[in-house]
Order: structure tokens, then sequence, then C-alpha cells
């Protein structure tokens, strides 16, 4: 299939494998410059590395991934997370123990695909209509991994030359990327955390310079008012932690929630025998107006709360009266009074205290 590609495409495709070998670049940093570079020869409007497993009674799991162009489909690609990857009909495909690349245009029988929650459910919705999708050869056992093009009904589906082109990037890539499971360093976690926007992870040198992060973290900072008071907060997190003495093969940690911001920060020391280059301190940032939202989410659909009295739930978890949110949502006093009897008889409580026991959440 080689010579279906003129001379400009195969230098590309080599400087794209060149790229791979930068043993200079970590290798999540690696991967992520690859997508960016494999959309210049091979058009994608969005892409995923993606690793599985199976567990024991043969169900198909997400374990991590990296994307590019998924960010506006994050709630999406958390639904194929939790449920989705068990139907997923290339996972069987990409089981087998020799390299394939296919367009699932042409690999799937289209009728019998309809009938696939994952292709009507997922994909439609999700305008992947045509795939360009291979195997990784990764040699953990049971992790195995996968890449996957996507574009929309609007375009055109992937050629036989795009297909070429990936047969030439594919054993490099599933060279670089086949221990993966098994780093000692932080590699793993940044491919798990990649997709989710409430975590932010990053690792410090020895002076408490980021050398890199996932988009997460950097974003959480940037985004919040109280920025300068995070960032001195994680400076004297890893100052406290460089004095900490620990036993032979053991790290040290330490934790610190903010009372005025959602953030809460969990700093590690990494161990002196691991092979991290520069890195000295792994940093996690929580987003916890996530958690919290998630829960309210949650609360709302297993009491069967009314939009009305979620409105009044939320103003009472932030510490309004009554009368403050009669005035806020344009109620009078006696009807908030009837929607909280309601809300209390839901969650079967007797007060507001309860509610906070009831979520367990701390009442401010």
């Amino acid at each position: 299939m080689i010579s279906q590609l003129d001379y400009s495409e195969v230098k590309h495709a080599n400087q794209i494998i060149h790229n791979l070998y930068n043993i200079d670049l970590p290798l999540h940093n690696r991967i992520i410059n690859f997508l960016n570079e494999v959309i210049q020869l091979i058009y994608f409007d969005r892409a995923t590395i993606l690793f599985y497993y199976k567990d024991a009674d043969e169900v198909y799991h997400k374990h991590s991934s990296v994307s590019l162009n998924w960010d506006k489909q994050a709630d999406v690609v958390k639904q194929y997370d939790t449920y989705y990857c068990q139907f997923d009909d290339t996972l069987p495909v990409f089981d087998q123990a020799s390299p394939i690349i296919f367009r699932s245009s042409t690999f799937f029988n289209q009728e019998t695909r309809m009938k696939n929650v994952y292709w009507t459910d997922y994909l439609i919705p999700s305008n992947c209509i045509y795939s360009l999708e291979g195997n990784l050869q990764i040699k953990t056992h049971k992790i195995k991994g996968a890449f996957n093009f996507y574009r929309g009904e609007e375009k055109t589906d992937f050629s036989e030359k795009d297909v070429a082109l990936m047969a030439l990037l594919q054993p490099h890539l599933s060279n670089v990327l086949k221990y993966y499971g098994e780093e000692k360093d932080a590699t793993s976690i940044f491919f798990m955390l990649e997709n989710y926007n409430c975590v932010g992870i990053a690792m410090l040198d020895a002076f408490y310079e980021v050398i890199r992060s996932n988009s997460t973290y950097q974003s959480l900072i940037d985004s919040n008012q109280n920025s300068v008071s995070i960032i001195n907060k994680i400076n004297s997190l890893c100052n406290n932690l460089s004095s900490v003495k620990t036993f032979t093969g053991e790290g040290a940690s330490i934790e610190y929630k903010f009372e005025d911001t959602p953030i809460f920060i969990s700093v590690s020391r990494l161990l002196e025998t691991a092979s991290q280059g520069d890195a000295q301190y792994i940093c996690l940032l929580y987003d916890l107006s996530y958690f919290i939202t998630k829960t309210l989410d949650q609360t709302k659909e297993k009491y069967t709360l009314t939009a009305r009295e979620f409105d009044i739930l939320k103003a009472i978890l932030k510490g309004k009266s009554n009368e403050e949110i009669a005035s806020d949502l344009y109620l009078s006093l006696p009807t908030v009074k009837k929607y909280l009897t309601s809300i209390y008889s839901k969650m079967d409580i007797k007060n507001q205290k309860q509610i906070f026991e009831k979520l367990k959440l701390q009442e401010t």
C-alpha cells in the first residue's frame, strides 16, 4: 500500500515516527503531539488512544485514554466509560494478537450494527459516522490498546491512502506504548485523568516548578480567583514534604482543603528510586464543586425532587434563610415552607440540619 503514497506524505510520516521516539519528552506529551501531527496528515474530527481490559465475566471496561477534540463532549466520553464500553463492537476485533487496521464503514455489516446501542446511541449522536481504527500491541497482560479516528457525516469517509499511512505509523505507536501500564512513572495516571475536568494533575521539580500537567490542572488554577493562594499553598506543601523523613521505599504525602474555595489539594513526594527525571512531586487538584454538583444531581433523582424543590435545596446548602430563598425565587414565605415540608417528607427528615447529614456534607 505504500506505493499509493507520495514522497511528501512518506517524509511527513517519518517525521512523526521520529518524534514518537523523542525520549526527552514524557510519553504522555509524545502521544498528544502524535495526534496533533497525524491530523495534518490524515484529517479527523476527533481521535482517541484507548486502553481497555476485560473483567472475570468477559465484560469490557475502559482503563484509560488520551484524546483530541473531545473537550466539548466530556459528558459523552463519561457515558462511554460507564456504560457504552461494554457494547463497543470494535473491542473484540482489537483483541486479536496480530495488527489490524480497518475502516468501520467497510468492515461492519451496517444492518447488524444498527442493532448495537454503541453505534445507535453513542457514535451516531456524537456524529462519529466514519472511523479509521486499529489495535496496538501492548505487552501488559491485562491491558489492550487501540486508536480511533472519527469523521462526521458531513465529511467523506477515510480512504485507502489513510489506511496505508496508518499502517506506517501503527507499529511505531505500538512500540512506544508496549509497556503501558507497567511504567514506574506517573504516565498511566496522566492517561487516566486526561479526560476528566474535575481532577488536575501535575509533576513538579525540586523547585516546585511544573514539569508537565494535564489540561485540567492549569484550567483549575487559571479560572480560580484565588489562583495565587492555590499556587502558594502547593509550594508550601511541597516545602513541608521536602523536610519529611520517610522509611526506605516509602513516599510521603500531605493534603489541604481551602475554606473559601472548592479546591482540595493532595501533594506526594516521589520515591528517590523512582525513574521520574527531574520530577520530585505529584500534585492533584480536585474540583469539589463538581463532586458536590454530582451529589446534588443524584439526590434530585433519588428523592424525585421537582425543579422548584431542587432550587430550594441548593439555596439551603448555600446557607440561605427561608426569607432569602423567598426573595431570590420570588415566592411567598408560606410557599417556601410548603416546599420545605415536601422536601423533608421525600428525604425522610425533619429539619434543614438533617439535609447535611443525609448528604454527608459539612454544614457551613
